[in-house]
This record gives C-alpha cells, structure tokens and sequence, in this order.
C-alpha cells in the first residue's frame, strides 16, 4: 500500500490536469497513488485518464460522478482511499519535484497522534509563498484554527490529511447547492485534532480562469446554507473578535440569501448581540451583492 494519496477533484479541465501529470511522472518517489475524482466532465477528461492509466509509472485510478461541486467530489472519493495520507490537489496545481518524498518522510519522523494533518506552503507561478507569513517555528504542532487565525497567517496553505480524519470530517451537503469551503471542515477538526506546520513549499499553483476562487461570491450567493453551516462552524470554534465578525456577517449575508428571515436568523444565532449589532449592515451588503448579481 502506498503512503500518499494525491487526490484531484475536476471539472472540465482536462487541458489542465496535464501540468500535474508531469509534476506527478517528475517526483522523486513513487510512493503514491493518483486518484481523480471527474465531477461530471464532457471535455473528453475520460479518455486522457485512460490514456494516463495505460502509461504513467504509478497506479492512476479514477471515478465519474455527476456534477455537484468540489466538495461532493471529495466526499465520494475519500471512501475509496486506503492510503493513510490523502493530499487535496486541484488541477491548476503541480507538485514541486520532492513534494511525495517530503510529505513520506515527514510522516515517518512527526508523531501523528492527535494530528489531523501536515500543512505546508504553496507557492504561485512566480514563485512567491500563497500564505501571509511563515510560521514561528518549522514543524510546530498547533490547531489549525490558533495557528491560522490566532497568528493571523492569512492566504493558502497545502494541507496533507490523515485520510481517517478526513472520514470523521465530511463536507457538509445541502441538495441543489454546488459550492462549500473547505475551510469549514478545516475549522471542525481543529477542536479535537492539530496540525504540524512546515515551512517548506510541495505546491506550486494559482487561481485558473473559470476556477473555483474567482467565482467565489457568486458561487457563495447559489450555496447559502453550506455558507450558513460554514458561519456556525467559525462562531463555535472560538475564533478572535474580528473573525467572529466576518462570521457572523457571512451568517447574516447568506442567511437572508437562504430566504431565512431576520427573526429566523436572530433565533438560530450563536451569539445574539453580536448579530444584533451587525444585522444591519449585513442586510446592506446582501442587497447590494444581489444587485451586482443581477447586472
């Protein structure tokens, strides 16, 4: 059995996915297994995926389902992984070249127990770190939610998950909606589990035109209760005041993009007066999102 299961959740990206094939074919240990979760394409994805599976030096294997958004994806893929680690790779990514072999000896010399993951830097095509700032100390143990909020180390980090925890910890599903964040798993794991952070880069990426990050808040705006969920997972993690306030305004923005009422809102809020006093400009900000939608 391998080590690494590097997973890929896509959608009609094929022309994509052949960046990360190379950076998979150009890694300095074949200690892995590339799983590809294909989210309903019709670009002819398929057929490149056998074609890689004929050729490529480590096993390839993949899974059609119908389209229901990234989160669904890695739902229905994370049963079938029997790795113990899993790394959620996009298809705009590529693996630095000793990225498999980092994350194997990593989990070889950090005691997991009580670790839900490895979190390291991602890089952008110019080579500048996608997180804020390093962390204090290369291979500190902490939860995700005090190294990443606490610290305030803000932009995108590349996570290596205990696959269990990953079973533990499933994206929440709300029918006829195709957008949820990753983050708000991340943030549930962080009561019972921590992360070891490292300050070394396995991810090369960006943010491809069509993806995920550059549609964001209309995505957001078609997914409001995952929003929601999302909202109550932040207000109960016991974040700092400022996060509590972007929490709650995405709780009330969305909330009334559910077709929840203010008193529904007020009713099911964590924390009343914090609501009460952001209730107003959130209203605000949702009428004006909806208006920028509409035109």
């Amino acid at each position: 059995m391998a080590t690494v299961t590097i997973l890929t959740p896509t959608y009609n990206r094929r022309t994509l996915l052949e960046r990360l094939y190379r950076s998979l074919c150009a890694q300095t240990c074949d200690d892995f297994v590339w799983l590809i979760a294909d989210d309903g394409s019709d670009d002819g994805t398929d057929g490149q995926i056998a074609r890689w599976a004929d050729e490529a030096p480590f096993p390839v294997r993949s899974f059609y389902k119908e389209n229901g958004g990234k989160h669904t994806a890695v739902n229905r893929a994370v049963p079938r992984i029997d790795t113990p680690l899993t790394a959620i790779v996009d298809s705009d990514d590529a693996l630095l070249p000793d990225a498999v072999e980092t994350v194997c000896a990593d989990y070889a010399r950090f005691d997991m127990a009580g670790v839900c993951a490895i979190a390291y830097r991602r890089m952008d095509g110019s080579g500048a770190y996608m997180s804020s700032r390093p962390v204090p100390r290369d291979g500190m143990r902490e939860s995700f939610c005090r190294c990443r909020y606490g610290r305030g180390i803000r932009g995108d980090m590349a996570e290596v998950f205990v696959t269990r925890c990953l079973r533990e910890y499933p994206f929440p599903e709300y029918p006829g909606e195709k957008f949820c964040s990753e983050g708000v798993s991340w943030v549930a794991m962080s009561g019972p589990y921590e992360m070891i952070f490292r300050n070394q880069a396995i991810v090369m990426g960006g943010y491809a035109p069509g993806g995920l990050t550059g549609s964001r808040r209309r995505l957001s705006l078609s997914s409001p209760r995952g929003c929601v969920h999302r909202a109550q997972v932040h207000l109960a993690a016991g974040l700092p005041l400022r996060d509590q306030c972007r929490a709650m305004m995405v709780y009330a923005v969305y909330g009334r993009a559910a077709g929840m009422s203010v008193a529904q809102l007020l009713r099911g809020s964590r924390r009343r007066g914090l609501y009460l006093l952001l209730a107003l400009p959130a209203e605000g900000l949702y009428r004006y999102w909806r208006r920028r939608e509409k035109t």
